[in-house]
């Protein structure tokens, strides 16, 4: 039964099966009562070396994220709250990640499991329970996809406040000339060792290269290609035409850093098409 708590009162939110299934906390009669993330978790890297005072810093790394949510199930009656609590334990259950969107951020998810056992004390027909949720990421991201997605103000797949989002310019990430500008909105460099992001080259060239100036980053593909060619740079892949083509590039990556990144593409034969797709990562 679905509840009806004013948006400004409510901590509500909604779990996206990876099949697509969609289960809105009030519309299978739980109130969320807090739901929030812990901070982000520093792991240090630290050497200590005999007779010196103090230690060497080797570096910071971010653990994965945890986040808690109290909340109440509401049944119809008595005899239905077993119904209920079955429910609950089939929308949460863990054996495979699924996605959580607050309806106070509804342009970010998190890629959750729950962390352990749960009960809900039943008291006639209500209950509560609090659950503690892990992602093995330690950010959230974008509900959308820069190649799939529009960044509209009307959007719901986007974050407008305190996610770095700017209307000074368009954001444009499918283009036809050499040099061109992609926005990262997110707080984190998106890089494809760790991150989706999908890179689409289609058209003739020789020697190919693309180069994000901001950071330094240069590919290179020594192959050429025909106007009918598509070369993928997915992830840590190159593919051209599906076909795996690692070998036949200078094996390196291009980085999205936080803001605007300059982008530069050379080598190329005439008409082409390139495109960037990924997704805002937010601390």
């Amino acid at each position: 039964m679905p509840l009806h708590i004013p948006s400004y009162l409510s901590h509500n939110f909604r779990v996206v099966r990876e099949n697509g299934d969609e289960y809105d906390m009030r519309s299978v009669g739980i109130l969320v009562k807090k739901f929030y993330p812990e901070s982000p978790s520093p792991v240090h890297t630290r050497e200590t070396i005999e007779g010196r005072p103090g230690f060497i810093d080797m570096g910071t790394v971010l653990d994965g994220r945890t986040l808690h949510a109290e909340c109440e199930l509401r049944s119809v009656d008595i005899p239905d709250f077993a119904l209920y609590q079955d429910e609950v334990f089939r929308i949460f259950d863990s054996r495979e990640y699924f996605y959580l969107i607050c309806d106070a951020e509804p342009g970010k998810r998190w890629h959750v499991k729950y962390d352990s056992k749960f009960n809900i004390e039943q008291k006639a027909r209500e209950g509560t329970f609090a659950i503690d949720f892990i992602s093995n990421l330690p950010y959230a991201e974008s509900v959308g996809r820069t190649d799939t997605d529009p960044i509209t103000m009307d959007s719901d797949k986007w974050q407008f406040v305190g996610a770095g989002l700017t209307f000074e310019e368009d954001m444009i990430y499918q283009w036809s000339q050499n040099n061109f500008r992609i926005f990262n909105g997110g707080d984190e460099t998106v890089d494809p060792r760790f991150h989706e992001l999908l890179i689409k080259f289609k058209g003739a060239s020789n020697g190919l290269t693309i180069k994000n100036l901001t950071t330094g980053d240069s590919f290179k593909f020594n192959q050429s290609t025909s106007a009918s060619d598509e070369l993928d740079l997915d992830g840590p892949q190159v593919l051209l035409n599906d076909e795996s083509s690692l070998s036949k590039s200078n094996r390196q990556l291009i980085r999205l850093v936080p803001g605007w990144n300059d982008i530069q593409v050379s080598g190329t034969g005439g008409a082409f098409i390139i495109s960037f797709g990924f997704r805002w990562l937010y601390l």
